[in-house]
């Protein structure tokens, strides 16, 4: 029998998001709670729970679960849109203009639950929308339930994988957005905060990994504040990387 997909189709998730949807981002973002000020975790026994719910319906390979937090507030008229790079691979997520969003080529990367059954992206990536139109409506229905039941609704966070399987460490440049790389191209000091889990099912056990983490920068801390009137290309951005030892 054919999948049922979801009763109320999600704007990035299963179709291209409008320019309200974007709005509806910002907003959402702008409620979050700051990096500096997060003390929330998703306990162990949530996340073996939440294992079950993405492996009984198989889409542990495409979606996983984020740390629910913010970095900067973001102004009216921009939304938070992650950028690829290549040398080295990255993704250079960012306050941007609305007006230099192309509708038709960014999809959702991390949604949060805003109402009983509503879920909204607060982050957005570069990429068409694609792949998840066979999800079964019963995956939202029992994960959105999962979270009101357990008050996880500013917590735990919807995520679309990427490509990659490796660890993935983040740095924080304040109101110029974040910067997310391959752990093991980086120089960093003890990852402090996990705040991405995949899952996975093997000979019938399920389980949970941490693959994405905040972590200082060598030379200081998380969050590395820069001008954000400079408005860094990416050039730029692997400059500061380097300055503060983050790359070679």
């Amino acid at each position: 029998m054919a999948l049922v997909t979801s009763p109320n189709p999600i704007p990035g998730l299963h179709y291209q998001p409008t320019l309200n949807d974007l709005v509806d981002s910002t907003d959402a973002y702008n409620t979050l709670t700051d990096s500096e000020e997060l003390r929330s975790e998703i306990s162990c026994v949530h996340l073996q729970d939440l294992a079950e719910i993405f492996v009984k319906y198989n889409v542990h390979d495409r979606l996983g679960v984020h740390l629910i937090h913010s970095h900067a507030k973001i102004a009216t008229g921009r939304v938070m849109l992650g950028h690829n790079f290549t040398d080295p691979s990255g993704c250079w997520t960012r306050p941007t203009a609305l007006e230099e969003v192309n509708l038709a080529e960014v999809r959702g990367h991390i949604f949060m639950l805003v109402e009983e059954d509503r879920f909204v992206a607060y982050e957005y990536v570069e990429g068409r929308v694609n792949g998840l139109s066979s999800v079964s409506s019963s995956f939202f229905n029992d994960f959105a339930a999962y979270v009101r039941l357990n008050g996880l609704g500013d917590t735990v966070g919807l995520q679309i994988r990427g490509q990659t399987t490796e660890d993935l460490v983040e740095f924080d440049f304040g109101d110029c957005g974040t910067v997310m790389l391959n752990a093991q191209n980086t120089h960093h000091d003890t990852p402090f905060r996990t705040t991405g889990w995949v899952f996975s099912c093997n000979e019938g056990i399920t389980s949970f990994k941490g693959v994405e983490s905040h972590a200082p920068t060598t030379k200081g801390p998380h969050k590395v504040f820069i001008d954000g009137k400079l408005t860094p290309d990416v050039l730029a951005l692997k400059a500061i990387l380097r300055r503060f030892n983050a790359i070679g």
